[in-house]
């Protein structure tokens, strides 16, 4: 079992490990590494069941695989997760459904494991936390911008302070150059035509599969008129396979969110 769940492991690392950098370079993953990924993970936890046969195991290992398996699809259908990412989460459930003890060992808080059954929810509650770190860096940017005396949304139009505590969380002003030659940079403002004047609007949510170049069409035809000489909002859009990505490394020790939620209340 320890060869089989450090060969799982292995495995899923170098595959999404692969899959986060193509992601990163090209904005999309190659479906060859799903059609490799899912059949070699499937016979991981096949084996895995084949020789340590247990009934109740395996039912948490079909509920394991059920439950992710949704929860992926259903985050893809509402436009929270890119295929990509969710063909991720159902790779992991695939290969490591249940939680590989042979030879890792969970974080303790005083005797108590902070993981669930399912593993691949702790990589997907793990990811979330992690890609907090966005809107950190973001936060920051605005700070830094701020304190330097450049208005983070200078020529935008913002109504209503949650709408501005939203966008300065997500977006932060960059050169126009910057954001038509870094892949992770996406606009969060479009121009609008309104009685002869233009209007710069912000964009608050973008879909997970949303397609920088029509996002662009717009900007790059003002951009030519000199309408972003002060810079132009942008949100940086690291894709969620590389948090996913990290999110298992860390499962592999503990679940974040249960850490986080067992600290609280004190246990």
């Amino acid at each position: 079992m320890q060869v089989i769940d450090w060969g799982r492991i292995l495995f899923s690392i170098t595959l999404l490990s692969y899959g986060s950098i193509s992601d990163l370079k090209t904005r999309e993953v190659s479906n060859t590494v799903w059609v490799v990924g899912f059949p070699i993970g499937a016979v991981f936890t096949v084996a895995s069941s084949l020789i340590e046969f247990n009934p109740d195991t395996l039912v948490m290992t079909v509920a394991s695989i059920t439950v992710s398996s949704l929860l992926a699809l259903a985050l893809f259908y509402l436009n929270l997760f890119g295929g990509a990412d969710a063909k991720a989460l159902i790779f992991i459930s695939l290969c490591t459904p249940l939680y590989p003890r042979e030879g890792f060992t969970p974080l303790n808080l005083r005797g108590i494991d902070p993981i669930l059954p399912f593993f691949p929810i702790s990589v997907f509650n793990n990811s979330l936390i992690l890609s907090v770190s966005v809107v950190v860096f973001v936060l920051l940017k605005n700070f830094f911008s701020a304190f330097k005396g450049k208005p983070v949304f200078k020529g935008v139009e913002v109504r209503g302070f949650h709408r501005k505590a939203l966008l300065v969380a997500t977006s932060y002003r960059a050169r126009v150059e910057d954001l038509m030659g870094k892949a992770y940079l996406y606009p969060a403002e479009k121009p609008l035509e309104v009685s002869g004047a233009v209007i710069r609007r912000p964009t608050y949510f973008m879909k997970a599969e949303a397609e920088k170049a029509d996002l662009m069409r717009g900007v790059e035809v003002y951009a030519a008129k000199g309408l972003y000489v002060d810079g132009v909002l942008v949100t940086p859009t690291i894709p969620m396979i590389v948090f996913i990505t990290l999110g298992m490394l860390t499962a592999l020790y503990g679940d974040l969110i249960v850490l986080i939620a067992l600290r609280t209340i004190g246990v």
